[in-house]
């Protein structure tokens, strides 16, 4: 369902967009970057109706928070 996300005009948000939140966020915590995510998608989304469900779901792995 993210990347599904329309805008109005009928753009999708799309994997590329996806991948450079993840790059742009990478060292934040969990809870931080799937919030990042998901008020991206919905600033993209604007206006337009919420089609499709969407989950988030961070895991890190490595060093400790």
């Amino acid at each position: 369902g993210l990347w599904e996300a329309q805008a109005p005009d009928g753009e999708r948000f799309g994997k590329p967009r996806l991948r450079e939140l993840l790059r742009v966020h990478h060292a934040s915590s969990a809870q931080d970057l799937a919030r990042a995510v998901l008020d991206a998608v919905t600033r993209f989304r604007g206006d337009g109706a919420q089609r499709d469900d969407m989950t988030v779901v961070v895991i890190r792995i490595g060093q400790a928070e």
